[in-house]
Parts: C-alpha cells; structure tokens; sequence
C-alpha cells in the first residue's frame, strides 16, 4: 500500500544506478542494479503537513526480478519491530521458516511512502546494497533494464494500467 504524501510527485520515475562490487556507481550498462531507499520500521504519523516518517535510514537496495520477497540484513533490524505474519521461504537452497516485518520505504524521488513486508537475511561478504526489493516490491513499478535505455524504474500508481 502506498501512501501519498501531502505535496504532489513530480515525476514518477525512480533513478537506478549501477554499482560495482565496492559500492560506487559504475560507468556504463554493468553493475549491479540499485536504488537508493529510505526505510523505517515506525509507522508513518499523520499531521497537519501530511504523513510523516520518523527513524529513517538510508541504504542501497538491490532491484532483484528472481526474489520473491523484500529482504533486509538482520543486523539492521531494530530491538523493536512490527510482525506482520509468520512465512516459509523456499529458494534453491531449500525452504526456511521466516517472520515477516513490516516496514515503511519512503521513496524521495517521488514522494510515495510504501508500506510493505521485509524478511531478514544474513549478511554474508560485504554487498554493496543492505536490502533486496523483490517481487513483492516490483510489482508496483515498471521495471527496464536493456542496453539501449539502461536501467529505469517508474512507480505505477494506477496497477489497471499495467
């Protein structure tokens, strides 16, 4: 579900950019396809002004077509946290049980505040992104990624129009 803010987007479009292994953008059409995210695990307040979010971090986040879900790495998991359910994860490595948070992404290019569900994931190596947006989170955007036109990502706000 995504919240509008009370000032009006001016564009739809999210800007992807390509990181390299060290966590800076790469020159070209080969990285590894991110954007950059605002989160929270607090729920969004509404006042006057419109929603506002609290306790936002900013990080990386990898745009992943092959993900199921939204994933974060644990370590960046708050002592206190919203469940949303309980959820088995199956992938090629076989099937774990997992909770599912919720959690608010406050997309600044766009002015959009998106409440959705994340699971944690254990950090291993040092990727340059902390979360994973999935396919629970691509299905509201149109995503682009060829060598013509690079990469693109565009907020769908009317889903009848996919």
């Amino acid at each position: 579900m995504a919240t509008k803010p009370t000032k009006t987007a001016g564009q739809d479009f999210i800007p992807v950019v390509l990181l390299g292994p060290d966590g800076q953008p790469t020159s070209g059409h080969f990285g590894i396809p991110c954007i950059q995210i605002r989160y929270t695990f607090t729920q969004p307040v509404q006042t006057a002004a419109g929603f506002q979010c609290t306790n936002l971090r900013t990080v990386w986040a990898l745009l992943d077509t092959g993900a199921d879900w939204n994933l974060i790495h644990e370590d960046l998991l708050p002592q206190s946290y919203p469940i949303l359910d309980q959820l088995t994860n199956t992938g090629i490595g076989g099937s774990v049980p997992t909770t599912n948070h919720g959690v608010w992404m406050y997309l600044d290019p766009i002015e959009i505040i998106h409440t959705t569900g994340i699971m944690t994931m254990k950090r291993t190596g040092m990727p340059p992104y902390d979360l994973i947006l999935g396919r629970k989170f691509l299905q509201c955007t149109r995503f682009t990624y060829d060598l013509v036109s690079g990469c693109t990502l565009e907020w769908i706000t009317n889903l009848q129009a996919l």
